[in-house]
């Protein structure tokens, strides 16, 4: 028996973007109630790592992406953070935009759509 995919199906990937981003300390990224989880219950963790460590996909996108397409994956999902778009005054935090842009123009550039869904935990 062969089983066909529709055309339109989106063959992907998902991440986390918590687990995946890593780089939890900079461009302005606030710390939010997930972090303040992490700190309480550190031995809930694999090796006490927290939500601290990720695969670091801030500084690695490029090359999470590249692997991707790699793969032949045509889309990806993640999830933006509250924490790293917006200040402590709600106004938006231009490092973390700037980010957010750099990875979308990474994956379309490399023929990945990307679904973006907004991290549903806020800055503590």
């Amino acid at each position: 028996m062969t089983i066909k995919l529709p055309k339109d199906f989106f063959f992907g990937a998902a991440m986390s973007g918590p687990q995946t981003e890593g780089a939890w300390n900079v461009g302005g990224r606030l710390r939010s109630y997930w972090d303040m989880y992490s700190d309480q219950e550190i031995n809930a963790f694999f090796n006490n790592v927290g939500s601290y460590v990720g695969n670091d996909m801030y500084h690695k996108y490029e090359e999470d992406i590249k692997l991707l397409k790699s793969l032949n994956f045509k889309s990806f999902r993640t999830s933006m953070q509250w924490t790293r778009l917006l200040d402590q005054d709600g106004k938006l935090n231009p490092e973390g935009a700037a980010w957010y842009h750099k990875l979308i123009d990474c994956a379309n550039e490399n023929g990945i759509d990307i679904f973006m869904n907004m991290y549903h935990f806020r800055y503590a």
